[in-house]
């Protein structure tokens, strides 16, 4: 059960991170336009590791709202995590793409098909991108 934990080496911290991720990562958005993602590619890393920011805008909601989506958007990405075999340094952040309903209780579900979607072409644009292998 150790493989599907998400503990704090694997997540992302403070501002500064957030903005080098935001400023010079890649942009995708999951097919169905739920979920967000950025991210950013290290090659040359001793260890391969793989580490995750959410961020949910103030606009979405309270925070009781802004927290539980990020319990979500966390959960699936946890509960699918092993479908990203690396062998680099990735920092991925997560964020809901559209505006979301506040009357709206939210289940897992709703985001889980929309990370795989974003994790798939992640993936993709990796293996597209590596210099290792020509």
């Amino acid at each position: 059960m150790r493989k599907l934990s998400l503990n704090k080496r694997e997540r992302i911290k403070g501002s500064t991170s957030f903005e080098k991720i935001y400023s010079s990562g890649k942009k995708i958005i999951s097919s169905d336009k739920r979920v967000r993602a950025v991210y950013k590619v290290e090659f040359p890393t001793a260890t391969p590791f793989v580490k995750l920011g959410v961020a949910v805008s103030k606009k979405a909601g309270n925070a009781c709202f802004r927290n539980r989506v990020k319990r979500l958007l966390r959960e699936s990405f946890r509960l699918n995590k092993p479908e990203l075999k690396v062998n680099l340094g990735l920092y991925i952040l997560l964020s809901p793409y559209s505006f979301l309903d506040k009357e709206r209780k939210y289940r897992l579900s709703y985001f889980s098909d929309s990370v795989i979607d974003v994790i798939n072409k992640i993936y993709s644009g990796i293996n597209v991108a590596q210099p290792g292998d020509q």
